[in-house]
């Protein structure tokens, strides 16, 4: 095995017995092996292929010659998530040693599949919908207090009004639909002027 391989060869592990007196390349050599065509079931748990694949020191490559830990989205930057992502929680282990945000975005939530039941006791949607923080939506990004309860045909609506002191007021009217119409409209008149 003291043959001379050419680069990207090396000896063959079996010394065969040579055809004539001077052996040749293709009986004493054979190509290196490279890690893209390694089984990826050859590497552990938690292991992914290197990439770009490395050439190994002999013709079969072995899982620590191929194989490294995959990434994890808990050192991804939320910053490359693209417009309307979030980074995933909780952090996925990624395809690759390196993650993408294919790996660790995901949409953001929006309150438009939030229901009015969901919100706490004396609280409405927010109108539009907006979009929330991560993937799935809370009642505190989707819902504020409601200023206007509707009971059958009557309406209670509730204004904050500042006062000279610096306080606030509260004014509270009741009253049909009918009324209550006319009534925003001066009040949104008189707080206009």
């Amino acid at each position: 095995s003291t043959f001379p391989c050419a680069g990207g060869s090396v000896a063959v592990t079996s010394a065969p017995l040579c055809a004539a007196a001077a052996c040749t390349q293709g009986e004493c050599c054979e190509a290196v092996g490279t890690c893209d065509t390694f089984d990826v079931g050859g590497c552990g748990a938690g292991e992914v292929l290197q990439s770009p694949a490395p050439s190994c020191a002999a013709a079969t490559c072995t899982a620590t010659e191929c194989c490294v830990a995959a990434g994890s989205c808990d050192t991804f930057d939320a910053a490359g998530c693209g417009a309307g992502q979030v980074k995933t929680d909780p952090a996925p282990t990624c395809a690759a040693e390196t993650c993408t945000d294919t790996d660790c975005c995901e949409a953001a939530g929006d309150c438009a599949n939030f229901l009015e039941t969901d919100c706490p006791a004396g609280e409405t949607l927010i109108a539009p919908s907006p979009t929330c923080a991560a993937a799935t939506c809370t009642a505190a990004e989707c819902c504020e207090v409601s200023t206007r309860r509707m009971i059958g045909n009557n309406a209670t609506i509730s204004v904050s009004l500042p006062m000279a002191d610096g306080s606030n007021s509260t004014l509270l009217a009741e009253s049909s639909n009918a009324v209550l119409g006319g009534f925003a409209a001066l009040l949104a008149f008189v707080l206009a002027w």
